[in-house]
């Protein structure tokens, strides 16, 4: 099992952790609802209202986020430690990879005055004039909060080099329809930013879920990351970030 891997299993076992509490209370409610439908009665002493359901319910959303893009934040970081670590010169890195190290080498994507732009751009020469090995790496990915399937096949391809492939199955049910005519990914992107802006309660979010609902959305996303994680593994693995596998 790749290090990869081993770290989105201990990732994974929040989400799952988080879901079997659900699964246990949900087993214990009785579906008898008082006079006022508000607050539906568990086989012990403990009363839960629903809108308690529902913002515990809604909280998987934000729970899968956390688990999409710390997987991605996690592939990208040991990518970056193994260019370091290998002592890899600028040369013999893919493309893609070449031109992120020119862009924060040389601070492209950053305002500077003329004296400071003049600054990077020395270094940057002085580097590949000595033929040095790289020992600081950076790949550009963004801000948290935007990551959605098409985001991270998006950053693969453009910043890594990488051309996700993932199995037809996955990507039929990563695509199909959850809600809102979005798939999946989207979707925990998409409620998981409405409420971490405050665009939506806990309980308004959580309206429409139920056990298996969650359940449904737990094992696509998964599956996905599984698929994720495996082509990142391969790509770090067979030192795809070499030009060529080039040394």
């Amino acid at each position: 099992m790749s290090e990869l891997n081993i770290y989105f299993q201990e990732r994974l076992k929040d989400v799952d952790a988080y879901i079997t509490f659900l699964e246990s209370l949900d087993r214990q409610i009785s579906h008898s609802k008082l006079e006022n439908a508000q607050t539906v009665r568990t086989t012990g002493s403990i009363e839960v209202t629903v809108q308690q359901q529902r913002i515990l319910y809604s909280s998987v959303y934000v729970q899968l986020y956390n688990l999409v893009e710390s997987t991605i934040n996690q592939s990208i970081l040991l990518i970056k430690e193994k260019i370091i670590h290998q002592n890899i010169k600028p040369r013999f890195l893919r493309d893609e990879l070449l031109k992120e190290w020119v862009k924060n080498t040389a601070k492209t994507h950053i305002e500077m005055d003329d004296d400071k732009r003049l600054e990077k751009a020395f270094g940057l020469c002085q580097c590949l004039f000595d033929d040095s090995h790289i020992t600081e790496f950076e790949i550009s990915i963004g801000g948290g909060g935007n990551w959605d399937d098409e985001k991270i096949y998006d950053l693969a391809k453009k910043k890594i080099g990488l051309t996700l492939d993932l199995t037809d199955d996955t990507q039929k049910r990563v695509k199909r329809p959850f809600k809102d005519n979005d798939g999946v990914i989207k979707c925990i992107k998409t409620f998981r930013n409405k409420l971490a802006h405050g665009n939506i309660s806990f309980s308004d979010c959580g309206e429409d879920l139920d056990i298996n609902r969650l359940k449904e959305l737990r094992d696509i996303t998964v599956s996905y990351l599984n698929e994720i994680v495996d082509n990142f593994s391969s790509y770090i693995g067979n030192n795809e970030f070499r030009k060529n596998n080039e040394i």
